[in-house]
C-alpha cells in the first residue's frame, strides 16, 4: 500500500498575511460616527398655529447649534406627519451660521394638519443625520379663495380665476352676501326663500352657515323678520364660531345688530351632557339701521335690472348638498365630525 506524502507546510509570508489581517481586524476601531448629540437644529417657522395661504411665498426660518458641513432636506406634510413632500435640500452655504432660511412657495392645497420638518445631514458619499426638528404645532395652509354670489347662489374660484364652484345651488333659495373666515373653512351667508316668480322674498331672510365645500349646511336664525349682512369672525371654526348680522323690524324700516354664536357643549356639575347650543343677542337698540341699507335691502331701486333667473344660469359646481336641520347640526356637533369633502381631497391632490 502506498503511502500520502506530508502536506507542505504554510509559507511564512502566507502565515504572516492571515495574522496581520486578523489583528488588524480585533485590534483596529472603525472609525467613530458623528454624534446627534454634538449638532441641533431648531425650526423657528412655520412652527405651529399659522395661517399660509396658498401660492404665496413664506420664508421658512431656523438655528443651527453651530457651523457644520452638508445640507438641511426641507419636508412638508399636510396630515400632520404620516406622510412627507420633500421640499428642496439647502446647501451648505445657507446653513452655516445666522438664522438659515428658505423661500417656499405654498402649495394651493387646504389642510389645517400641516407641519415642516428640517433633516440636517452631512456631506459626502456616506451621508450622516446630524439633527433634524419639525413643527411644534399643526399650522394651516388655505388656498387664495374668493366667495361671492351670483344668480342667486354663492360660489367660490381660487386666485387667477380657476377652480369656480357653485356651493349652494338650491333652486328654491336665493343665496347671497357671504362672509368668510380668514381660512376660508366657514362661510357665513343670507339665505331667502323664492316667489312663484323666481324673486327672493325679504321678510324671509335668515342667516346660514356652511364650510367651504357647501357642507354642514346649518340655519342660524329662524324668524318672521328679515336678517342680513352677517360678518363671520375672522378665527371662527366649524366648533367655536361668532356671526354679527343685521335684523330689521317687521316693516323693514330700521335695524339692529345682533350677534350669533355657538355656545360648546358641557357636562354639568353632576355629569349629565348638555349639548351645543346657537345663542343670540341684541347689541344694538333704537329706531335707526345698523349698518345704513336701502330701505329694502333686496329689492332693485326704481330703474335697476331685476335679478337673473335662476333657471338662465349654467351650474357647474358640485351636486346639491343636503340641507342640514338645527338638530342635525347639533349631532354632528356633538359627535365632531368633519367629513372630508369631493373639494377638499381635489385641493390635496387625492382625488
Amino acid at each position: 500500500m502506498n503511502r500520502r506524502d506530508p502536506e507542505p507546510p504554510l509559507k511564512p509570508l502566507v502565515v504572516s498575511v492571515l495574522l496581520a489581517l486578523l489583528f488588524t481586524t480585533l485590534l483596529v476601531p472603525s472609525p467613530e460616527p458623528v454624534r446627534a448629540s454634538s449638532y441641533s437644529i431648531t425650526l423657528l417657522f412655520p412652527n405651529g398655529g399659522e395661517l399660509l395661504m396658498g401660492g404665496s411665498k413664506y420664508d421658512i426660518t431656523w438655528t443651527t447649534s453651530q457651523p457644520g458641513y452638508g445640507y438641511v432636506t426641507l419636508l412638508y406634510s399636510l396630515d400632520n406627519g404620516t406622510s412627507w413632500t420633500k421640499i428642496d435640500n439647502v446647501p451648505n452655504a445657507l446653513v452655516i451660521g445666522g438664522n438659515p432660511s428658505y423661500t417656499w412657495t405654498v402649495p394651493e392645497v387646504r389642510s389645517a394638519h400641516c407641519r415642516i420638518k428640517l433633516n440636517w445631514h452631512s456631506g459626502g458619499t456616506y451621508s450622516t443625520l446630524y439633527a433634524t426638528d419639525t413643527s411644534d404645532g399643526e399650522f394651516t395652509i388655505s388656498p387664495v379663495q374668493t366667495f361671492f354670489s351670483s344668480g342667486g347662489d354663492i360660489r367660490t374660484v381660487l386666485a387667477g380665476g380657476a377652480g369656480e364652484l357653485n356651493l349652494t345651488r338650491s333652486p328654491d333659495y336665493w343665496e347671497s352676501q357671504p362672509s368668510s373666515t380668514a381660512d376660508g373653512e366657514l362661510v357665513a351667508f343670507v339665505r331667502m326663500e323664492e316667489d312663484p316668480s323666481g324673486d327672493p322674498m325679504d321678510n324671509t331672510a335668515e342667516i346660514w352657515l356652511m364650510d367651504s365645500e357647501g357642507g354642514h349646511l346649518t340655519r342660524i336664525t329662524n324668524n318672521n323678520v328679515a336678517d342680513v349682512e352677517p360678518s363671520i369672525y375672522p378665527g371662527s371654526a366649524l366648533l367655536s364660531w361668532k356671526i354679527v348680522f343685521s335684523r330689521f323690524d317687521a316693516t323693514g324700516s330700521f335695524s339692529n345688530l345682533y350677534l350669533a354664536e355657538l355656545v360648546p357643549g358641557r357636562y354639568d356639575p353632576f355629569g349629565n351632557w348638555i349639548p351645543p347650543r346657537i345663542q343670540e343677542n341684541q347689541l344694538t337698540s333704537g329706531d335707526h339701521q345698523d349698518p345704513a341699507l336701502h330701505p329694502r335691502p333686496f329689492q332693485p331701486r326704481d330703474g335697476e335690472p331685476r335679478p337673473a333667473r335662476r333657471d338662465a344660469l349654467h351650474h357647474h359646481g358640485p351636486k346639491e348638498t343636503p340641507l342640514v336641520s338645527r338638530r342635525e347640526m347639533v349631532r354632528l356637533l356633538d359627535e365632531k365630525r368633519d367629513p372630508v369633502g369631493p373639494l377638499h381631497r381635489r385641493l390635496l391632490g387625492t382625488g
